[in-house]
């Protein structure tokens, strides 16, 4: 209560003291006004005249003052705002008081030079004043920040995110490193000043600029720059050991005003070999909103993303399936945190337990089944190929019967472009799971599936594993130079997920235009470079071979297969040539039933045959060799 009544005298006493100022400050414009009209050299009769206008002078600009509020601002943030308002008290001031004079005196002895001066030199002295102070302070800071950090840093972009990224860095406590200027590729900026910065170059001038100038920060300002622009600044830079940041976007808000996203670390998804592909999202909230929702393998890197963002849609009910005790914990807490109001439900249940399965169903009657739980790392599997039989195919099978007994409207397969011409058993297994899917339709429950490439950032993937190994100073271990993989964001994966499940039909199989493969060698040099490291100096990669069941490169897309578009930018859906006979129905639940009799006599062989035979595996390829260490 003390402190709450000191604070309210302190603004009472601030707020006084700008009136008094601008009392002071309408006496002084008024004399100046004479002195400037009758050169410096003052009559009786002027004397009378400034005194006569003194009182409504004074009177006036304090109750304008009062009304525009000029008595209320922090000088420090003095901007455009501040200085429209003293133009319009000023004016509309100047306007009143000619009145008053005009009106008591007739104006006897008072120029109307007088009347303009007066206007245009209270503008000036009381913007100026605030500006003053706000330039001051401004010094101040960058002058205490230089000497804290000793930082100094280019900005990438002089538009608008770049011009107000120097801004905010100038005001914001702990960002006060110096900014030297711009780098931009528009030929009509260079040389040019931005609020005091001068545009120094292009993007191709990053490394001689950071040379010359000893630049030890680079801020990428460009929110709607290019993936490859980005990877081309960060790798031309290789070895200054230069720090990457970069604003992720910049927003009109309601106001007018620009709204900066909290400045980052460049990471290494900004630097794909494509634009990370937004998809169109009308059609799923609508349905979402209505249904009990179904995730499988929800504690997982895809399930639960798929959970956060059905969640933001507010279904019915969202039913978390998983076997991981303390990830579906993690995730049940951090939905519950966030949408405190979805009805939610964790479970703990495998998926290969037909009764506990059939159980979930007849008590949720989910209408939507989103199906991400799998198996997924290609050695382990190869291993262990009965696990991988077991929990990817029969789990599967085990789920889509329960989906298809139970009224379930829509399921949705995750699958990989792995079950594409299958070298490994984890591929094999994703296609057979592909096919039991696609020859569930023609019921009431639609069944459809999702294929994609590597998800950056998941659980057990390359590039957790890479930073790792950076960390401990090496070495970055990478199969062989030429292995190459799609790859896509986990946000990116999700929105295909449910994007396939709001318009999906029997047997659809979605895939997203990719783009062209990326070396897993780029991707560890490209990540030792964000690092502030040197690829094969700082850090050296080491190339291992490649292990059992690995491609030097994957596929989408089978050679029976034809993409055919969707009508939504980027998603193809898969049109299989001569599609599902009778005839062909019978043989493939005939290897199902071949393959379940190996897996319940646990005999490896067998299992391989019969899932190579179902999955129409491809003869693996030779290990490609390996260059010579240099």
């Amino acid at each position: 209560m003390a402190d709450s009544g000191i604070m309210k005298c302190a603004i009472r006493f601030r707020r006084t003291l700008a009136l008094l100022m601008q009392v002071v400050l309408a006496a002084v414009t008024v004399l100046l006004a004479f002195l400037i009209r009758f050169d410096g050299r003052l009559s009786l009769a002027s004397w009378e005249a400034i005194l006569r206008l003194l009182p409504f002078a004074i009177a006036i600009r304090l109750g304008f003052a009062m009304a525009f509020r000029l008595h209320c601002g922090l000088w420090r943030y003095a901007g455009m705002d501040d200085l429209l308002r003293i133009i319009k008290a000023y004016t509309l001031g100047t306007v009143v008081l000619i009145a008053a004079t005009a009106f008591t005196y007739h104006l006897r002895g008072i120029p109307r030079s007088v009347f303009i001066l007066d206007w245009l030199l209270g503008i000036l002295l009381m913007g100026g004043k605030r500006m003053s102070i706000r330039m001051l302070r401004h010094w101040l800071e960058t002058r205490r920040g230089l000497c804290a950090e000793g930082r100094t840093l280019l900005i990438a972009g002089a538009g608008d995110a770049g011009a107000e990224a120097l801004r905010v860095l100038r005001t914001t406590p702990g960002h006060a490193g110096a900014v030297l200027g711009f780098l931009d590729d528009d030929p009509h900026k260079q040389g040019l000043m931005v609020h005091g910065r001068r545009v120094l170059g292009t993007l191709a001038d990053a490394p001689d600029r950071i040379r010359a100038l000893q630049v030890d920060e680079v801020l990428i300002a460009m929110p709607s720059v290019s993936k490859r622009v980005l990877r081309e600044l960060v790798e031309s830079c290789e070895g200054l050991e230069v720090r990457f940041r970069i604003l992720p976007a910049i927003a009109d808000l309601v106001t007018g005003q620009l709204h900066l996203e909290p400045i980052r670390e460049v990471q290494l998804e900004d630097l794909l070999g494509r634009d990370a592909i937004e998809l169109d999202r009308s059609a799923v909230g609508w349905e979402l909103s209505r249904e009990c929702v179904l995730i499988t393998g929800a504690a997982g890197s895809i399930g639960s993303e798929i959970a956060r963002q059905v969640a933001a849609h507010r279904p019915r009910r969202l039913v978390l399936m998983d076997m991981a005790e303390s990830a579906l914990f993690e995730i049940d807490r951090e939905i519950e945190r966030i949408f405190p109001d979805v009805d939610r439900v964790a479970v703990i249940a495998d998926m290969r337990d037909r009764q506990a399965v059939d159980a979930l169903f007849a008590r949720h009657r989910p209408q939507r089944v989103f199906h991400a739980a799998a198996y997924k790392h290609v050695p382990l599997m190869q291993a262990h190929p009965l696990e991988a039989v077991t929990n990817n195919v029969f789990g599967t099978q085990t789920l889509a019967q329960a989906a298809a007994r139970h009224g379930t409207r829509k399921f949705v397969l995750i699958s990989t472009d792995k079950a594409v011409r299958p070298c490994n058993v984890m591929g094999a297994t994703k296609r057979v799971a592909e096919r039991i899917v696609a020859h569930q339709n023609g019921g009431a429950t639609r069944f459809v599936a999702v294929r994609f490439g590597n998800v950056l950032g998941s659980n057990g993937s390359v590039i957790p594993i890479f930073r790792r190994q950076i960390a401990a100073g090496g070495p970055v271990t990478v199969t062989h130079p030429e292995m190459e993989r799609f790859f896509m964001t986990i946000p990116e994966a999700v929105e295909l997920v449910l994007q396939a499940g709001a318009m999906g039909e029997d047997g659809d199989v979605f895939v997203l235009e990719m783009g062209e493969q990326i070396r897993i060698r780029d991707l560890a040099e490209n990540l030792i470079r964000l690092s502030g490291l040197r690829p094969h100096q700082d850090i050296e990669i080491e190339y291992t071979g490649l292990r059992p069941g690995e491609k030097l490169s994957e596929e989408l897309v089978a050679q029976d297969e034809n993409l055919a578009p969707t009508g939504v930018p980027k998603l193809n859906v898969l049109r299989r040539n001569g599609g599902h006979t009778p005839e062909s129905r019978a043989a493939f639940e005939e290897g199902l039933r071949g393959l379940e009799t190996a897996t319940q006599a646990r005999d490896e062989a067998a299992v391989r045959a019969a899932l190579a035979a179902l999955a129409g595996c491809v003869e693996q390829p030779a290990a490609a060799a390996l260059p010579a260490a240099s």
